[in-house]
């Protein structure tokens, strides 16, 4: 299920960069729309990991070190979850308009599932660990987003220009930890937040761009909406009447790094190190670009390998 989404990821990519526009020609849309709607994951924030279920990883790792217990398969097991939560809202049927913990009161099914939802749909697990797993996950999803560097400055052009913000996504995490990471990102000022967990609607059935339009049906063709996803940000938006462009999410921004080792030793840390020197780098001349993309991950190997030669032959000391 893991590669087969991943593999879904990059087909749905190479059509999305197909079709992206470059940010000069974001930057002049924006300034010609009176509202400006934008994305959240993989647009004003990105995540320092190569694909969301890498979160997963993260959150086994935390849980072992807290509660020295592991769970095999951790990963394969909240990824079938959330399939199954899904498939179990499907059967259900859509009934828009109402938040999931309205909808667990109520036994009433929507668009979109809650991480309550997907972790009961996990077998295998305690409900005692359940809860701190879900815990985790919140922790670690806050930790790992960081802001989109390019679109974080269109973010601010906005705001500048005074035009009105709407943040538009899908996602089953709840509203306040949706704030909190936008906050931590930096992002202030918008308008109003249309979450699918908190509406129950989605962009990929464009049910919340009709919940737009309702509360700003004056500004219809004014309204660009800004995403990353082929299907749910770009055909969708304009089906719903709203103007849209599409951002390359992936977008690869160093100049030296290659990223074509897929059989690295260790390829999760591998593709952690990539999406950390990719989303946080700033502008830079060549030297400091090779610094930065090639001399520092040689350096951070050669501390880890110190480290671990440390550990295992018991040095008490080391001189340099």
């Amino acid at each position: 299920m893991y590669r087969a989404n991943t593999m879904k990821r990059e087909i749905r990519h190479c059509l999305g960069k197909a079709l992206s526009a470059k940010y000069d020609e974001i930057e002049r849309a924006v300034s010609q729309a009176q509202i400006v709607s934008f994305d959240i994951f993989d647009t004003l924030v990105k995540r320092d990991v190569a694909e969301p279920e890498e979160v997963h990883r993260l959150v086994s790792a935390k849980f072992q070190k807290q509660t020295g217990k592991s769970i095999d398969g951790y990963l394969k097991l909240r990824v079938d979850a959330e399939k199954k939560a899904r498939k179990n809202a499907c059967k259900e049927g859509v009934s828009l308009g109402e938040t999931s913990p309205q909808r667990m009161q109520k036994g009433i099914s929507s668009e979109e599932i809650s991480l309550e939802e997907i972790f009961a749909c996990m077998e295998g697990v305690t409900k005692q660990d359940k809860f701190l797993l879900q815990r985790l996950e919140r922790e670690t999803e806050l930790q790992v987003c960081c802001p989109n560097l390019p679109m974080k400055a269109i973010y601010e052009k906005a705001l500048k220009g005074q035009k009105r913000i709407l943040i538009v996504s899908d996602m089953y995490l709840e509203e306040p930890l949706i704030i909190k990471i936008l906050e931590r990102c930096g992002y202030h000022g918008y308008e109003k937040l249309y979450l699918s967990s908190a509406y129950g609607m989605c962009k990929s059935t464009g049910s919340i761009y009709e919940a737009v339009k309702k509360d700003y049906g004056s500004f219809q063709g004014k309204i660009l909406h800004i995403g990353d996803h082929v299907k749910s940000d770009f055909f969708m938006a304009k089906a719903k009447g709203l103007n849209a462009l599409l951002t390359d999410g992936r977008r690869n921004g160093l100049r030296f790094w290659k990223r074509v080792n897929r059989k690295a030793e260790n390829p999760f840390l591998y593709g952690r190190l990539f999406s950390f020197l990719n989303n946080h780098k700033t502008a830079y001349g060549d030297a400091a670009c090779i610094g930065y993309e090639v001399l520092g991950p040689m350096l951070l190997g050669y501390c880890k390998w110190l480290k671990e030669k440390i550990e295992s032959d018991r040095i008490e000391k080391i001189f340099f």
